[in-house]
């Protein structure tokens, strides 16, 4: 089974750019039934979803936005291979990259920033990559509905480091070419390292907050599993063991894969003595061994864990 991803960068004390209130009313100490968390934090810091209405009068708030646009597939924009300090992301960056489907609405950027530099760093904010005010212009040309960036996508967004806030809204060019024209964009998620595959399933959930700008958000994706040769034999290998909820305890060495099984009698030896790439199976004990040899051992297991819960 493939398994959900966080990409949220959590709300917590004495972050270097926010400082939220969380404390609790009650303790269990003295004697009191509940404890009860108290939070005061801007709708726009941490991971968090902007509405129009973050910058423009009496537009649409965040429990406007249609449920479906921050939900399903997303496509991977990935540039963390080139990605350094202060690096342009313009149009020429973004074409050499850009998906090859033409019906792209939902993207996420993948520059693994926060490996740069922790998100809890005056250079993560102050050395980040942006878009440009052309690369904005790009994006907006695109028809997109919904966009995520791991990284602080607008240039003057550095400004807190100096307590300035640039003006006018067209030097903010993601907002300006971008949300201003009704695309959402979901800022500060991290963990992006973990996306693996050029498309992913994703739920961006904002909390449900009456009349708001934005909204903290909660932003979880599912790597698309890429169907090759070794995870074919991953499945074939995985079925004729009893299924995934047979399997009891997985490893491997160097040369093959270790297994033992709930109920022995669900496994179909010559169906596995079959399975392309494996070299034999035999058993020491309560435990199966499947040889496939060095080079192929590794990618078989590895499929192995990314299909199911093991």
């Amino acid at each position: 089974m493939n398994k959900w991803i966080d990409l949220s960068m959590p709300i917590s004390r004495n972050h270097i750019r926010w400082n939220p209130t969380i404390e609790k009313k009650g303790n269990f100490d003295d004697g009191d039934l509940f404890e009860a968390t108290q939070l005061q934090v801007s709708c726009h810091a941490f991971t968090h979803m902007d509405a129009l209405s973050h910058i423009k009068k009496d537009a649409y708030n965040i429990l406007d936005i249609p449920i479906e646009t921050y939900m399903g597939e997303f496509y991977v924009l990935d540039l963390s291979e080139v990605i350094g300090d202060n690096f342009a992301i313009t149009p020429e960056v973004l074409s050499s990259i850009w998906p090859e489907s033409k019906e792209v609405e939902k993207i996420i950027f993948k520059t693994c920033w926060d490996l740069h530099y922790s998100y809890n760093s005056k250079e993560f904010w102050g050395n980040a990559p942006y878009i440009t005010f052309e690369g904005a212009e790009y994006l907006a040309n695109k028809n997109l509905k919904i966009i995520a960036f791991d990284f602080p996508q607008d240039y003057p967004i550095r400004g807190w480091l100096t307590g300035t806030m640039e003006k006018p809204l067209t030097k903010h060019v993601t907002h300006h070419h971008l949300l201003m024209k009704g695309v959402t964009l979901v800022e500060y998620i991290c963990n992006t390292k973990n996306i693996t595959s050029p498309t992913v399933d994703a739920l961006m959930i904002p909390i449900a907050i009456e009349n708001t700008d934005g909204s903290p958000c909660r932003v979880l994706i599912k790597n698309h599993i890429q169907h090759d040769e070794f995870q074919s034999i991953a499945e074939e290998l995985i079925k004729n063991l009893g299924g995934q909820e047979n399997i009891s305890a997985l490893t491997h060495c160097a040369t093959r894969i270790r297994v033992v099984l709930k109920n022995d009698r669900l496994m179909n030896k010559k169906s596995i003595e079959k399975i392309n790439k494996v070299k034999g199976l035999f058993s020491i004990t309560d435990q199966y061994q499947i040889i496939f040899g060095t080079t192929v051992v590794d990618k078989v297991y590895n499929k192995i864990k990314e299909l199911s819960l093991i």
